[in-house]
């Protein structure tokens, strides 16, 4: 049965939802009045080809969302397998939706989850057939014809048409692996290319390299120095300066990046990326991570060593915040390896001290916040993993949107309305309320550790 339709600036309909009750349903009105774009509406969700002449004034894009009870054990046939797999554990209806933007191709979701345009289709068609004033609309469908054929053909012709369908499917995968293998092999070339060249321009070496090899390892013994707070006086700081070629005042950052493997730079050519902008820096390479000392006089700098570093870094990077005399480095780089952690485990971001306090703070004292985590969100993590992960994932999207249930629904591509009913069991899960500013902030706080301190994420091993 369909419970609800939900259109969003379809033609000349801005905003309407539709709840049916069980029986007969009449919809009536004028010449006028819209009941052709609700028929347009369920056709979209039947798989109707989407138009950009659909959108109306009100936006970029259209929506249609309609939710329908759904029989026992439709799902399990074979034809549907792929949208089994996106449906949340939680779920006892489904919820097809269909977006059109204003350059008229158009996006297919089955529970707030990106789904093939033909599956949302073929289940649309099994839970609502829709008959027009001289047809049927089903009947007018290319896709429904040829399955009426195949039954009457027998048992051997829909065998064959399941093999086909498969068999379409596995090319299509292996025709997105070659594409990625015959992409990676450009890779290859190109970097062996580059190699290549690398070789030409070191058959002669200069005289002095070796030199400037010695240089270097005394430039990188000398920012083992400050990283590691040896006791300096003021004017072996300054010599140290002199000599990596650093100004004897700050503003500084200490820039911290995780490595790939044991001993690999993790920021590439980070320091000749930075001396061509004007910025002063010094690097040393640790087992772990490849860390420097970095001048940032003003923004405008802190902007450009942003963009390097997001164009290098190969896992996660963090920034210390500025401090003004280079014996501050050693706690400087503390604070950056903190900068590090408050970046979400397996990305590749930078992640500045300064600008993300709340992660910050969650990582400082990771037993601790362990603690506060089980203490606050506990109720909500011995869920069962698929629902717990759908609560934590409605509220991070819930506070990025600045509290709006509109726009974490938006976010989520699923209705308003369940956005705040996962809300709603996250409070009585939790006894806390998000209409309190000290509750709220109290779950901001436990769901970055969460998020961070993976041993306490639903489904995942511990750190």
């Amino acid at each position: 049965m369909l419970r609800s339709l939900r259109i969003e600036n379809l033609v000349l309909i801005r905003e309407a939802e539709l709840g049916f009750g069980p029986g007969l349903n009449v919809i009536t009105g004028e010449t006028g009045a819209g009941k052709t774009i609700l028929a347009q509406a369920i056709g979209l969700l039947l798989g109707a080809k989407g138009d950009a002449a659909y959108v109306g004034p009100g936006g970029s894009d259209s929506y249609v969302e309609a939710e329908f009870d759904l029989p026992a054990g439709l799902l399990e046939e074979e034809a549907f397998e792929s949208l089994l797999e996106l449906r949340p554990d939680d779920e006892e209806g489904v919820v097809l939706a269909r977006r059109i933007g204003s350059e008229g191709r158009t996006r297919a979701y089955a529970w707030g989850r990106s789904a093939a345009r033909e599956d949302v289709a073929a289940l649309g068609e099994r839970l609502l057939a829709m008959s027009g004033q001289f047809e049927q609309r089903r009947l007018s469908r290319p896709s429904y014809q040829l399955a009426v054929l195949d039954a009457f053909c027998g048992d051997e012709q829909l065998r064959r048409r399941a093999e086909a369908r498969i068999a379409w499917r596995e090319l299509a995968a292996a025709r997105k692996r070659h594409e990625e293998l015959t992409q990676g092999a450009a890779a290859t070339e190109a970097r062996l290319a580059e190699l290549r060249a690398l070789v030409e321009d070191t058959l002669e070496l200069e005289p002095g390299y070796e030199d400037s090899l010695r240089d270097e390892r005394e430039r990188s013994a000398l920012v083992a120095a400050l990283l590691e707070g040896r006791a300096l006086e003021d004017a072996t700081v300054w010599e140290i300066a002199d000599l990596l070629r650093l100004p004897r005042q700050g503003p500084f950052v200490v820039v911290a990046a995780e490595s790939s493997q044991i001993g690999s730079e993790a920021l590439p050519h980070v320091e000749t990326g930075l001396r061509v902008r004007g910025i002063g820096s010094a690097w040393r390479l640790l087992p772990e991570m490849h860390v420097g000392v970095v001048r940032v006089p003003d923004e405008r700098d802190r902007r450009q060593l942003a963009d390097v570093l997001s164009g290098l870094a190969q896992r996660r990077a963090g920034v210390s915040p500025p401090f003004r005399h280079l014996t501050e480095t050693a706690t400087a780089l503390r604070l950056a390896r903190i900068a590090v952690a408050a970046a979400r485990p397996g990305s590749r971001s930078v992640s500045f001290f300064d600008d993300h306090p709340l992660a910050v703070a969650a990582v400082s004292a990771p037993d601790a916040m362990r603690r506060v985590s089980r203490t606050v969100l506990g109720t909500v993590l011995d869920l069962p993993a698929g629902q717990s992960a759908v609560l934590l994932e409605t509220l991070t999207a819930w506070l990025d949107n600045g509290g709006s249930a509109e726009s974490a629904a938006r976010h989520m591509y699923c209705h308003p309305n369940t956005v705040r009913q996962r809300l709603r069991k996250l409070e009585s899960c939790t006894g806390r309320s998000l209409a309190d500013p000290r509750a709220a902030a109290e779950l901001s706080l436990a769901l970055q550790a969460a998020l961070l301190l993976p041993a306490q994420v639903p489904g995942r091993p511990p750190a």
